[in-house]
């Protein structure tokens, strides 16, 4: 059930990031690049309680983000999000928005 939520909420992500102009898409992109490692090694280390509050974190800033104009960060933010999220949820896909994400981090870190 998380599964189809989580590839629904990644195929409206990626219909609008491919919406985006050249250099809005490259905003989106370096903001992945620059918050990833962080972002990725902290959640790692994370007990499990502290997973659920730096998704929440995430989710706060990624909204006020959005609500300020900043799409691109807040849409890379949200690749961020799906990436982790999907790595924790069982199913089919959750296992397509894990390797679709992982494609987008990896093409923002070329």
């Amino acid at each position: 059930m998380r599964g189809n939520i989580l590839r629904e909420q990644y195929d409206d992500l990626k219909r609008r990031i491919d919406a985006l102009n050249v250099e809005p898409r490259s905003v989106c992109f370096n903001y992945i690049k620059s918050t990833y490692g962080p972002v990725n090694e902290g959640y790692e280390l994370a007990s499990s309680g502290d997973r659920e509050r730096i998704l929440k974190e995430l989710r706060d800033v990624s909204r006020r983000l959005w609500s300020a104009g900043n799409r691109p960060q807040a849409l890379a933010l949200g690749v961020l999000m799906l990436n982790i999220e999907s790595q924790l949820t069982p199913g089919d896909d959750a296992a397509f928005v894990k390797q679709a994400t992982e494609a987008l981090i990896k093409e923002s870190i070329v």
